[in-house]
């Protein structure tokens, strides 16, 4: 589970839309874009890395609370 073709659950800071994006995405790019306002999104990979294994662990459960991604500054 949580493989890369797998998805991610996040929501966007600004407008509080909840929406998934694929895994590969997320690991390729460092923003992802809110479908509902269009508001650019900022990732911090290092913080999904580690959230990505602790999912992957058993010891996290993103669908639980959705992510959600900080509006850029």
């Amino acid at each position: 589970m949580y493989g890369d073709e797998d998805h991610w659950p996040l929501k966007c800071s600004g407008c509080r839309h909840e929406f998934i994006e694929k895994i590969e995405r997320m690991l390729a790019e460092s923003t992802s874009r809110c479908p509902e306002c269009g508001l650019n999104l900022p990732r911090a990979r290092e913080q999904f890395l580690a959230a990505l294994a602790e999912a992957r662990s058993g010891t996290f459960n993103p669908w639980r609370d959705m992510t959600v991604l900080e509006m850029p500054r």
